[in-house]
């Protein structure tokens, strides 16, 4: 039998903080791949489809000569149809360069975002909370590092990171066991127009080499386990082994990351939710049935607590080697991530954190709302509408890279 818990009550800077059963398990080593369970648990497509059933990627031309950073940001926002709040609101008195020059034409978003950043010569950073992108004064260099475009998605290598482990056997033949091995991160950045529902933060590495020709692969398989939130701006790393006598430079490293994306959704819209509890909505989703019951919505002060339980039946008996997370909709498809809470006039308040615990196919799930004007002089009603929405049929995307020739450490 299954048992987890996860709990989120903290607050990152500029970006909200939620749990992920889905990513990690309670019994997985911190700093190392977890063992795979069964691989291809869910079809998949790739980058190169995605792009031809969209149109192709979200372009950018922007044309400025010393101008304020704040009119090339908002030019950049209304040719990829998305708003692009601040945060905090005071973003724009904040010691940015007083004029911005720059001349490009028809680029994919993100490399226009990458040559904004390197324009500006600023801390400006993209952002996301609940889902949503914005801009905030963040230290940091996510976005600026050998890249890989791949037409709908920029792939920015980020840091490598090497560890020496020692270990000591007991018993009638103790041994002692030095383990080096690296850890290689990179960001990968969607295009506007992409609704990812779900990542797996681990690589697949397909090869790894150094400049002498040794192999760094690991030997160890990457886990193909998903976190369910949005996948627009997200980190994932890969675990590297160092051979004895090896090389000083990562000649080649090539492989692919894993996204989610919902073929179908079901939502779930309750209105008056102050009033309306132990209401049921039963869903059939790709692995079996679930019912989901709203216990309570809690109001104290500004804030609101949901608290749904989920008990899924699944169309097959699991296997014993299937794994904790063998397929993202093992435990239903509720996660905080896709709910949204609203007051009467449909102004929408902002995800705040949310738990998780289970035992076998039963989940209870919370979520923490508040309101967030963003710097907007604005106030917000007393909470009428939750949405929930569940991914009942999914699709992985894969999205190639390959970087070359990076340093050792």
């Amino acid at each position: 039998m299954t048992r987890f818990q996860c709990d989120v009550k903290g607050m990152l800077v500029g970006a909200a903080v939620w749990c992920s059963v889905f990513a990690i398990p309670v019994f997985a080593q911190p700093g190392a791949a977890p063992a795979a369970a069964d691989k291809d648990i869910l079809p998949t497509t790739t980058a190169a489809e995605v792009s031809r059933a969209v149109g192709g990627p979200t372009l950018v031309s922007l044309h400025f000569k010393d101008v304020p950073l704040r009119t090339v940001v908002d030019e950049m926002a209304k040719q990829a149809g998305i708003k692009l709040p601040t945060f905090p609101s005071f973003v724009w008195q904040q010691q940015l360069p007083a004029k911005v020059t720059i001349d490009i034409d028809r680029q994919p978003y993100w490399l226009a975002v990458r040559e904004l950043s390197k324009s500006s010569k600023s801390a400006l950073q993209m952002s996301q909370w609940e889902n949503k992108p914005f801009w905030s004064m963040m230290q940091g260099d996510q976005i600026d590092g050998p890249q890989v475009s791949q037409d709908l998605f920029l792939i920015v290598a980020n840091s490598m990171r090497r560890d020496l482990s020692y270990s000591v056997r007991f018993g009638s033949q103790p041994a002692t066991e030095d383990t080096k091995s690296l850890q290689f991160s990179a960001s990968a950045f969607a295009d506007p127009k992409l609704r990812l529902i779900g990542y797996s933060m681990w690589m697949e590495v397909e090869k790894a080499v150094d400049e002498k020709g040794n192999s760094l692969k690991s030997k160890h398989a990457s886990d193909p386990s998903y976190s369910m939130q949005s996948a627009s701006a997200q980190t994932f790393v890969a675990g590297l082994t160092l051979p004895p006598n090896h090389g000083k430079r990562l000649a080649t490293i090539k492989g692919y990351i894993r996204l989610l994306q919902a073929k179908k959704i079901v939502t779930w819209e309750i209105r008056n939710i102050l009033n309306s509890q132990k209401l049921e909505k039963t869903i059939t989703n790709d692995i079996g049935t679930t019912r989901y019951v709203l216990n309570d919505v809690r109001k104290a002060g500004d804030s609101y607590t949901v608290d749904i339980t989920a008990t899924t039946t699944p169309k097959e008996k699991p296997s014993p080697n299937q794994g904790f997370s063998s397929h993202p909709l093992q435990f239903g498809s509720i996660s905080s991530a896709f709910m949204r809470l609203f007051d009467y006039e449909g102004k929408e308040f902002q995800l705040g954190g949310g738990g998780m615990r289970g035992d076998g196919n039963e989940t209870n799930v919370t979520a923490g709302f508040s309101y967030n004007s963003f710097g907007e002089k604005t106030t917000i009603g007393e909470a009428s509408k939750l949405v929930i929405e569940f991914p009942t049929e999914l699709v992985e995307l894969r999205v190639p890279f390959e970087f070359t020739d990076l340093p050792i450490p």
